[in-house]
Formats: structure tokens, sequence, C-alpha cells
């Protein structure tokens, strides 16, 4: 399980030899995240996050010791195996995309609104086998602040005609993109290194075709028709004291939020008491009892593993979020919540969890996806206090 938020590790770090289908490493439970926060800010990042081999490992953050910590360098990585002795521009891109879907034609490169023409770093591709490195540290700040929204970096070559450069994509079982943070926390620096949540190229030569799955990047021409790739990182900004729930209050009949459980689940060293297990009891489904594709939650551990997002797709995966979101409900109804504003809700999204599970978001159709935000939304609404009887916090 990936942290959703970088807070990097207070406690010992393992990398498992297993990754989830997304492609991520796994990583240990004890990893208790420090909250990063841009200089000057109180606001937290979030990320798809696993930790420097060399980072000292730290006690747990503790309710009254959140370790913030300043963010003062990012840095990008690409890794070049086909020299083109041409220059690679990156650019900051303005328009959402699908790893899975994303064409030349669905992205619209030369229209004007996908990316923004300024030029934030560069390097020459003229070497093979080895990563090129690009300072990104202000658009990852301006993400961090809110200031613009992260649809990631577009790699493009800014002369007509010249020969394609070839990098490895995330796809790779190795030498894949890399998002490199680097933070002072409590006088130390330490480093998080993030892998792409999607990257793709798109090909004038072929408009129609998606190349999300395939294990190169390209930029430049080959032939006819010009390449440029898209990398997305997993960064999002979370409020200041909403970043883990640890800090929600335990008042009765009123309701936690997803952080809340995950870090009272007692996975892991650092983890706050367990207070998950007791509420599972035999089980609780996302789904009907052993349905087809119900997913059952028989124990804190894979409740964590839920609540994270990271194991059973992730956080872009409409139906991973609600799994969260069902799950959580669940455990503060079982923790006793009413459930009326929301019982319909879950009859219904347990129904559709019965038949689809996360690996199928991506076949669904439009009605059937604005449908599963919609249970989300409802389901976060309650976990937050926003409807039903209140929240804890």
């Amino acid at each position: 399980m990936i942290p959703r938020a970088i807070r990097i590790a207070p406690s010992a770090l393992s990398l498992q030899p297993d990754r989830p289908q997304s492609g991520i490493w796994l990583l240990s439970l004890c990893d208790r995240p420090a909250i990063l926060a841009p200089p000057g800010e109180g606001r937290t990042l979030a990320a798809n996050a696993t930790q420097s081999r060399n980072a000292r490992p730290r006690r747990p953050a503790q309710e009254n010791d959140r370790g913030e910590a300043t963010l003062t360098r990012a840095t990008l990585k690409v890794y070049v195996v086909g020299s083109s002795y041409q220059t690679v521009n990156l650019h900051r891109l303005t328009r959402d995309w699908d790893e899975a879907t994303v064409t030349w034609n669905s992205f619209g490169a030369n229209d004007g609104g996908a990316y923004d023409p300024t030029v934030l770093g560069a390097f020459t591709a003229n070497f093979g086998a080895s990563y090129a490195s690009l300072d990104v540290t202000d658009p990852v700040l301006a993400w961090m602040n809110g200031e613009v929204d992260n649809f990631g970096f577009l790699l493009r070559q800014p002369l007509a005609g010249s020969p394609r450069t070839e990098m490895l994509s995330r796809e790779r079982a190795s030498n894949r993109p890399v998002l490199e943070l680097t933070f002072v926390q409590n006088g130390q620096t330490q480093t998080a290194v993030i892998e792409p949540l999607a990257d793709a190229q798109i090909n004038e030569a072929e408009p129609a075709t998606a190349f999300g799955r395939v294990d190169k990047l390209y930029a430049g021409w080959r032939e006819a028709g010009e390449k440029v790739s898209l990398i997305r990182f997993d960064i999002e900004v979370l409020p200041p004291g909403d970043d883990d729930g640890q800090n929600e209050g335990d008042g009765e009949g009123c309701t936690h939020s997803i952080g809340y459980w995950w870090w009272h689940s007692g996975v892991g060293c650092g983890q706050a008491e367990d207070l998950v297990t007791p509420l599972i009891g035999n089980g609780i489904w996302l789904g009907a009892p052993h349905g087809p594709k119900s997913l059952g939650v028989g124990d804190a551990r894979v409740a964590s593993r839920v609540l994270g997002m990271r194991t059973f797709g992730h956080p872009l995966n409409g139906i991973t979020r609600l799994y969260a979101q069902l799950l959580t409900a669940k455990l503060n109804i079982a923790n006793g919540t009413d459930p009326a504003v929301v019982a319909q809700t879950i009859v219904e999204a347990d129904a559709f969890l019965t038949l689809k599970g996360w690996p199928d978001w991506r076949s669904l159709t439009l009605m059937q996806r604005l449908r599963v935000l919609a249970w989300s939304a409802r389901l976060a609404a309650y976990n937050w206090g926003l409807i039903g009887p209140g929240h804890c916090g």
C-alpha cells in the first residue's frame, strides 16, 4: 500500500517485491508520513510516494508533533534510451486526459488549449541509457498552493521534423520516469521518489490510436508524424488538519473520514490504536456477500488497503474511490451513526459492486461512471458530516 500523503516516513521502510497492478511499488505500513508544505504555507502535499532508501528513520508524528517539512526542490527524471541530439522541452499540461484512451485527436496537442507554451525546462538528448533531469519545483509548488490544476507535463521537441527522442514509460520493469522531491524536516534533508500515476505517448501519424500501454515515450518526428508524451504524478493539496484524520474527535453518533479509519486500522508500526477490527466483526462486504465481484473486508489489513486506495486500483479510478467511501460509511454505521440519509445509496452501491469491480472502471459507460461518482460523493458528504448526523472533528 502506498500512503495517500508524502509525510515521509518517520519509521522503518521496506519495499516489497510484488507490486499492485497500477505498477507502483508497495510501501511498508511502517511508514508514518511527515507533512510536506511549501515555504510559508500550512498545506499538505499528497502523493503516490516511495521513500528514499537513504532517508533516516524517524519516530511517528504525533497529534501535537506534525513534523511539517518544507519542499526545497522537485526534479522530474526521464530515462533516455534513444538519443536524437535534439532539444526536448517540458510544458505544463492544461487539459485533463486519461492514460487508457488519450489520442492525438482527443487531446488536441495543436489547438492551443492543451498545454502552456511556457517552457519549464529542457534537455538535449545527446546521450543514451541514462536519466535526464528537469527542475520542476515551481509547477509542483503551484499545484500544492492550488494555483493551477495538476494535469501533468508535456514532453515535446520544438524543432519540426527533428528525429525523435526515445524514453522509457511507467510500463517498463525498471528505469521508469520519477518525480524526486527534496525537503527539509526538523533540520534534516530527505527525499521522496514518486512514480507516475499515468503516462502516454500520442502520435500524429496514428491520430485515433491510444498508446497509453506502450512501454516507451517519444518526443519528435518519425516519417510524417510528430510524437509527444504526457506524464502525470498523483499530487493533490489537502487542507490543514484534513490530511490523515488523526485529529478527529471521538464523539458518539458522529461520522469519521477515510483518513481517520485508515489511521486507526492499527496496521503497521506507528499506526494508532486499532478501532477497525471490532467494527468489522465477521466481515464487511462492498457488494452483496459473496457476490461475483464483491470485495470482502475481513480484517483491518484489508480495510487499510481499501482506504489507502492503492491496492484495489488508484484514486483516479471511480470504483476505487467508491470502495473507500462505502467502507468508511459502513465503519461509521457500525460505530453507531445513523445511516438513514445514505441507506438507499448504500443499497444501490452494493448492488452495483456485486457485478462490477475496480478493473471494470475503464469499460463503464459514461452514465455508469457518473452514477458511481454520485454515490461516492454522497457517501463522502455523509462521512464528512455535510449530511446526516455530523462530523466528529
